[in-house]
């Protein structure tokens, strides 16, 4: 089973949220899925205006294991696809 993890950090890299939910069944894949993926994160009140990392990756269950993000060749990159978000209060 794959599960996806969403979470934003600071720059000082402190977790200030996350929201994990389970994927597609791997049992309905087919070649050439293109599969949208809807999330939500609650922001904490104290959280201050600025620059966030939002990390948006997979992993597997019950072993949690990472699911690595490939390039185009095919190769292994990081563990998660980030990306930059400002926080406007």
């Amino acid at each position: 089973t794959y599960q996806w993890t969403n979470q934003v950090f600071d720059q000082q890299g402190k977790r200030w949220a996350q929201v994990d939910a389970a994927g597609y069944p791997v049992a309905y894949w087919r070649s050439g899925d293109i599969i949208g993926y809807e999330f939500s994160l609650n922001l904490p009140g104290d959280m201050l205006a600025g620059d966030y990392v939002l990390r948006i990756g997979q992993y597997t269950l019950p072993d949690i294991a990472t699911v690595p993000v490939i390039d185009v060749a095919g190769l292994p990159q990081s563990d998660a696809f980030e990306v930059h978000v400002l926080v406007k209060p």
